[in-house]
């Protein structure tokens, strides 16, 4: 194994600058790249680690111990916004059968260890307009629930900056598209886009308007601090788009553009969008519209294959992502390692790219074949590449 020659947080600039760092940038522990509860469990066994955790959010992300961070060679940290203090993450409400309800009043129920299943959505027997502004009315003042979500990330943001060398990640968990879905329902908003406009661009501009308030705490306490950050929205289907390409660059796109153009006011950091699923024909769009990065980059989603992304996007986008759990990381690890040496000699060549999962990681998949394929990256990935 060769040594390391720059710090992570170098490391992770100068690979989304696109250029080549001393090797490959490792990513883990995010909202976005976390695992079910029960695999960071197996994971600190593993290693002998008494781990502790802090839930971030709702969709059961949590804080990793920086000694797993450390073992599975991260070279960023994180900085979630959790609405309900930055500490830990709780419910509004918890019921008699276990599920529970966000200040939104989106309710749920947690059955699978990691994702927790929507039961209830607020506005999915609203029938006007004013049904929809009535609901936002009656919200929590935004910027009551943004200096909450943002408690001591200053203290936390000026530790990472100046006592350690990671790559500083924001992690306001900044939902638009499928946030109006949660509110409204998946159906309900998907035929108001189609047949009932005036509904849906009422969700669209109350929410958007009530988000920059909530998040105004969190960037000008972190802003200065951050390396890089995201937002998520999962446009894509395994297939294609979840709403024609017309309707997504008409409805959707404005929105998009406008939450790009909130954050760059707040923040240098690097712009990454997260969407799972379909999403090749609007990368030019997504670029317009601000964005400098794109995860998850799931392999075998159409047109989604690393090879056809890097011809075509490489210099434009940087990547993050594209270690298949939902299939390659259930084999055993000589063919997940396989599949690594692909992303990394697809992805690589001329800097662009940091290795991660393709999502949370779930706890079905091969423990061994996990800690391999991150192994390998840490100790074989190093440039100029030359993976055989």
């Amino acid at each position: 194994m060769k040594k390391d020659l720059l710090t992570s947080r170098e490391r992770i600039r100068i690979a989304m600058n696109h250029q080549e760092p001393d090797r490959v940038p490792i990513e883990m522990g995010g909202g976005i790249t976390s695992c079910y509860f029960r695999l960071y469990e197996r994971l600190s066994e593993r290693f002998g680690i008494e781990s502790w955790k802090q839930w971030a959010s709702n969709w059961a992300a949590f804080k990793f111990d920086d000694r797993l961070l450390e073992r599975m060679h991260v070279d960023s940290r994180h900085l979630y916004f959790a609405t309900g203090g930055a500490k830990q993450w709780t419910p509004q409400k918890i019921y008699s059968d276990g599920s529970f309800e966000d200040f939104w009043g989106i309710r749920y129920i947690a059955k699978d260890g990691c994702y927790s299943n929507m039961i209830q959505n607020p506005l999915s027997e609203a029938e006007t307009v004013g049904d929809i502004e009535k609901y936002f009315k009656e919200l929590p003042d935004p910027k009551v629930v943004g200096e909450s979500g943002a408690e001591y990330l200053d203290e936390d943001a000026k530790y990472l900056f100046e006592e350690t060398t990671y790559a500083i990640k924001g992690e306001p968990m900044w939902s638009f598209f499928e946030f109006c879905q949660w509110l409204r329902g998946m159906e309900n908003f998907l035929v108001d886009l189609c047949i009932n406009e005036d509904m849906a661009d009422a969700l669209m501009s109350s929410l958007f308007d009530y988000q920059t308030k909530m998040y105004e705490a969190y960037f000008a306490k972190t802003g200065k601090y951050l390396d890089w950050v995201w937002t998520s929205d999962d446009f894509g289907a395994q297939e294609q788009l979840l709403v024609s390409e017309t309707m997504w660059r008409e409805k959707i796109k404005p929105w998009v553009k406008k939450r790009a153009d909130y954050i760059k006011e707040r923040t240098d950091a690097k712009l990454f969008h997260h969407s799972c699923g379909s999403i090749y024909n609007i990368l030019p769009d997504m670029i317009e519209c601000g964005y400098e990065g794109i995860n998850p980059l799931q392999p075998f989603a159409k047109n989604m294959e690393p090879e056809r992304l890097k011809k075509d996007f490489g210099g434009k986008l940087f990547f993050m992502g594209g270690m298949d759990h939902q299939f390659v990381l259930q084999k055993e690890p000589e063919e997940a390692l396989d599949f690594c040496k692909r992303l990394i000699n697809a992805y690589a060549p001329g800097g662009g790219y940091i290795f991660a999962p393709t999502h949370v990681i779930p706890d079905s998949v091969n423990i061994d074949s996990l800690i391999a394929v991150y192994d390998f990256v840490y100790e074989e990935c190093y440039y100029p590449i030359n993976i055989k």
